[in-house]
């Protein structure tokens, strides 16, 4: 990472940016690592949905319940699997994010 680069940081992991804790963590991580960071909210496989990012500074626009198969934002149980409908859906295959998410 270069300072005042377009660096990213992109957690392709299950749930990464998912509930309260998730929204926390992302604000958390954009701060430490200075750059633009990037999770998702559902569990993930071939298809990867609930991806969002946040910039340093930034404000999480993303539902805080997105995801969530069972449980509350404040006290998740389990999130849902990924599928082709789900919000800001990718495929494995994507190596970018979309403009905007």
């Amino acid at each position: 990472m270069v300072p005042g680069g377009e660096a990213l940081v992109w957690l392709r992991t299950c749930e990464a940016f998912g509930a309260e804790a998730g929204q926390d963590f992302a604000r958390r991580l954009a701060g430490f690592f200075g750059c633009r960071v990037a999770g998702h909210t559902f569990t993930i496989g071939y298809w990867q949905s609930g991806l969002h990012s946040l910039v340093p500074g930034g404000v999480p626009d993303w539902p805080l319940d997105e995801g969530l198969a069972a449980g509350t934002p404040r006290m998740p149980e389990r999130a849902l699997p990924s599928l082709p409908g789900a919000p800001h859906t990718i495929s494995c295959l994507r190596g970018e994010i979309p403009e905007g998410w």
